[in-house]
């Protein structure tokens, strides 16, 4: 299979995409500030940041180094949507942009709502491409294959 540009770009997408939720959860681990009257008041547990958003980093950060080298497509592919997933299920609750806009909070609305699309943009992207380059990834289909199939020297005999 001839290697395209797609699996690099996308890696390189997630890893852009990745940067705003660590830096977040480092400024929330550093300054953790002070909740509003509204929720409770008081002062915000430090390592919160990491424990809101380290679901949201951690997968783009792991597919993009499965996209890197190509390798576990899966794993790659719920990477890239699995922070739009979690995105839509904080939804109901107004987390939606939780991470991304904390890095540019000081900006107006119109920056902090084109960074934030920005971000989502280059998931989406990331996630498109990956589709389409699934065939250059090598390795392991699934945790079933792996668990189930027969060792690699048999399936070799088998499809020559």
């Amino acid at each position: 299979m001839k290697k395209t540009w797609k699996p690099i770009v996308t890696a390189i997408l997630m890893l852009l995409a990745c940067v705003p939720y660590f830096i977040a959860s480092v400024r929330w681990y550093v300054t953790p500030g002070v909740l509003p009257d509204s929720l409770g008041g008081g002062p915000v547990w430090a390592p919160l940041g990491f424990v809101l958003l380290i679901p949201f980093g951690l997968p783009l950060l792991s597919g993009a180094i499965c996209a890197m080298v190509r390798r576990a497509w899966g794993l790659a592919f719920i990477g890239a949507v699995a922070p739009l997933l979690f995105t839509v299920l904080l939804m109901p609750w107004g987390w939606t942009r939780v991470g991304i806009e904390y890095v540019v909070q000081s900006q107006p609305p119109p920056i902090r709502m084109t960074f934030t699309i920005l971000v989502y943009l280059m998931m989406m992207v990331a996630a498109i491409l990956l589709f389409f380059s699934r065939k250059e990834f090598k390795g392991r289909k699934s945790t079933t294959e792996h668990l189930f199939a027969p060792p690699q020297k048999l399936r070799d005999k088998i499809s020559e």
